[in-house]
C-alpha cells in the first residue's frame, strides 16, 4: 500500500491559517473557499516563500491619504486617466501622510477575488488603495513596464461585479485605468495580473 506523503510544516501552517481566517467570510463564500482549498494553499505557500526571499519588487513610497486625486496626478506621470478614477467610491478611510513599503506580487494560479483576499488574510497583507497604487505605479512601471497592477483595496460594486483601479504602460503612455470582474465564483484574475500589497499595519 502506498503511503500518503507527509505534509510539509509550511502546508500544515497554511491549513491552520486557512481555517482560522474563514470566520471573516459568509457561509456561502466559506463553502466555495473550502472547495478551492488546494489552490489557495498553494498560492499561500508560493507567496510565503517569496516573502522571505531577496526584496525584489518591494518599494518604499510616500503616500498622502488626504490629498485630492487631481493634486496627486498633477505631475502628469499618467498620460491617460480613466474618469471613473475620480469617483468618490474609490475614496479611502486611511488618514494622514506616511512612508510605506509596498510589495508587488504575482500568483501562478488563477484565483477569484475572494480566494485572493483569503490568501492576503493568511499572509497578513492588505491590498493597496487607489492612492497607494498611484504612488507605487510611478516606480514599478519604470522598472517593469510590461506589468499590469491591480489595487484590490479600492473597488466599486457594480450591478454584476466590481471595478478595480489598475495601472499599466500602454503604447507610449502610462495609464491609470479601471478593470472589471464579475461576481460569479468562477470568475478569476488571470495570472498575467500583478497585485500591490502592504503589511497589514494600518
Amino acid at each position: 500500500m502506498n503511503k500518503e506523503p507527509e505534509k510539509s510544516n509550511l502546508w500544515k501552517f497554511a491549513e491552520f491559517q486557512f481555517y482560522s481566517c474563514l470566520g471573516n467570510y459568509s457561509s456561502d463564500k466559506v463553502k466555495i473557499l473550502i472547495d478551492n482549498k488546494e489552490v489557495i494553499l498553494e498560492s499561500f505557500c508560493q507567496q510565503f516563500i517569496s516573502r522571505y526571499s531577496p526584496n525584489e519588487n518591494v518599494y518604499s513610497v510616500f503616500v498622502d491619504y488626504e490629498s485630492d486625486i487631481d493634486e496627486i496626478l498633477k505631475d502628469r506621470f499618467y498620460n491617460w486617466v480613466n474618469p471613473e478614477i475620480k469617483s468618490p467610491s474609490f475614496s479611502n478611510k486611511i488618514k494622514g501622510k506616511t512612508n510605506i513599503r509596498i510589495r508587488i506580487i504575482k500568483f501562478n494560479s488563477f484565483l477569484s477575488f475572494d480566494q485572493m483576499l483569503l490568501v492576503f488574510d493568511i499572509l497578513n497583507y492588505r491590498p493597496v488603495t487607489l492612492r497607494e497604487l498611484i504612488a507605487v505605479g510611478k516606480i514599478h512601471l519604470e522598472v517593469q513596464p510590461e506589468t499590469r497592477i491591480i489595487a484590490l483595496g479600492s473597488y466599486r460594486k457594480e450591478k454584476n461585479g466590481y471595478l478595480f483601479p489598475c495601472v499599466y504602460k500602454g503604447w507610449l503612455s502610462n495609464v491609470l485605468d479601471v478593470d472589471f470582474i464579475n461576481y460569479e465564483s468562477r470568475s478569476t484574475f488571470s495570472n498575467l495580473y500583478q497585485f500591490a500589497v502592504v503589511y497589514n499595519e494600518i
